[in-house]
Parts: structure tokens; sequence; C-alpha cells
């Protein structure tokens, strides 16, 4: 079984589900806490909250590198996937970025990145918004493989044409 089709897989799996669904829930009750920071008592709140996420944004993310290292497998081979679960899981990470992207700003913008509390832990959630990024394109590319069949149909009929062009004057 490839990597793209054991990591569908194990995502599908309850133990993945809890993993995806804690770790919003855990970025978004930051969220909540980080848009209310006020006073000391608050960001000691939200440092303890930036290490419960970062934890399970870690765990997350051990998971999809246990699967891609062969590691992990699925535990049984039940029911696949369905599509609708597949787009649910690929939503919520997809909500996910976005949620640290914005956190990491707001953050930012309150001061918290100057905070000695709080700064290590929102460097830490922001290293971890591109492997999220990347886990998500792949899995939406996963999720719709019209697309990449036309982009490689697209690019068959642009070879026929001799519509090429060299790739080291691409910058």
């Amino acid at each position: 079984m490839d990597t793209a089709a054991t990591l569908v897989q194990v995502l599908g799996s309850s133990e993945a589900s809890v993993e995806v669904y804690g770790t919003v829930a855990d970025v978004s009750a930051l969220a909540k806490l980080a848009a209310a920071a006020k006073n000391r008592a608050q960001v000691i709140q939200i440092a303890v909250k930036l290490r419960t996420a970062n934890r399970s944004i870690e765990k997350l993310l051990e998971l999809v590198r246990e699967v891609e290292s062969g590691k992990k497998l699925p535990v049984s081979k039940g029911e696949p996937m369905s599509s609708r679960q597949f787009q649910n899981v690929v939503d919520s990470l997809d909500y996910l970025t976005r949620m640290i992207d914005y956190l990491c700003e707001m953050m930012r913008r309150a001061g918290l990145t100057n905070n000695s509390l709080t700064a290590n832990g929102v460097r830490t959630l922001h290293s971890y918004s591109e492997p999220l990024k990347d886990l998500f394109d792949w899995l939406d590319t996963l999720a719709k493989p019209e697309k990449i069949e036309a982009i490689f149909d697209r690019a068959k009929r642009e070879r026929k044409r001799g519509e090429l062009f060299d790739l080291a004057r691409t910058e």
C-alpha cells in the first residue's frame, strides 16, 4: 500500500480523528483566550494553552511522520473512509492552518511575542504552520483527483503541440 493510501486510512481511524479534532479544539480555545489578553493572569493561561496546543499539533504531525516512514499502519482493514469523512479531515486541517496564522498575527499584535512566558510558544506554534499547510495541500490534492488528471492532460496536449520551454529560464 502506498503512503498516501495508508495516510488516508490512518487519518480515517478514530485515533487520528481524536488527534485532529482535539488539536482544532485546543487551537480554538487558545484563540478565545488570546483575544482577551489583558492582564498577567490571562497571559499565564495563554502560555499554558499554547503548550497544550503545541503538544497536540506535535502529536498529529508525529502520527503523519510515522505513517510516512512506515512505522504506523492502519489498525484495521474495516470500512474504507468515506469521501465525506476525508473531506471533513481536509477541512479541519484547512481551518487549523488558517487559525494558526491568525493566532500568530493576533499574538504578535498583542505583544505576546515579546513576553517571556509566551514568546517561545508562539514561535513554536508558528513553526508548525508550514508542515500543516503541506499536509493540507497534499490531502486536498488527494481529495480532488480530477484536478490532477486535468493538469497532466493539459501537459500532454501542450507537449504534443510542441509548446515546450526551457525550465532553466524559469525563476
